[in-house]
Formats: C-alpha cells, structure tokens, sequence
C-alpha cells in the first residue's frame, strides 16, 4: 500500500509557495501549509480542497523560533518533505540589491530552522 507523502509548505499562502503547494497536492500528497497569513492559507487549502487535495493550515511567523517550535510540536503527522519558501523583505530596486543585502536578510531565519 502506497503512503500519501506529507509535505510542509512554509510561505504557502501566496506566490511560488502557494504554486509549489498546489502542485505538490496535485500529484497527490497532503499539503502541510504554513504562512503568516491566516486568510490567504485558508483560501490556499480551500483551492487545494477544491481541486480533490488535502490540507492542512497552520499561521506562523517562521521568524519567531519560539513560534516554529510549538508549530513542529504541535504537527502530530511525519513530514516527508520540507518547502521552505519565505518571502524576503529587501527594500532596493532589485537592479540595486547586492547578494549580501539578501543574505543579511534570509541567512540568520534560515539556518534557525
């Protein structure tokens, strides 16, 4: 018998994320979502839902370790597979922004997690 794999979507709710998941739902696995944006994950699972998939919401700012702590105790599911796909907040015209600039913004919540 064939196990539906469990995939964690972190930045699930809009954008390459709720992309990433619906495509993962799509060929069939059970979509962990995970997001800041309570509503837009709501609507993510209900178009998940919609088109015959399976999810799950849970709001979290993954910039808060204590958050994705109780988040990861709080998941009673085995995780198959992680997307980590938060937004980043740099604020220069991307013709401007430098690798660092993005690196000062992404590496100190990425490798917490």
């Amino acid at each position: 018998m064939t196990q539906t794999a469990i995939v964690f979507g972190v930045g699930a709710h809009q954008g390459i994320g709720a992309a990433i998941a619906r495509r993962f739902a799509d060929g069939g696995q059970h979509m962990v979502l995970a997001g800041r944006n309570e509503e837009r994950l709501r609507e993510r699972q209900a178009d998940i839902e919609t088109a015959g998939g399976s999810a799950a919401i849970h709001p979290v700012d993954v910039c808060k370790e204590d958050a994705v702590a109780a988040l990861f105790n709080n998941i009673d599911t085995p995780i198959n597979a992680v997307v980590f796909n938060p937004g980043a907040n740099v604020k220069h015209p991307l013709a401007e922004t430098e690798a660092w600039m993005f690196e000062l913004d992404l590496r100190p919540h990425s490798e917490t997690f």
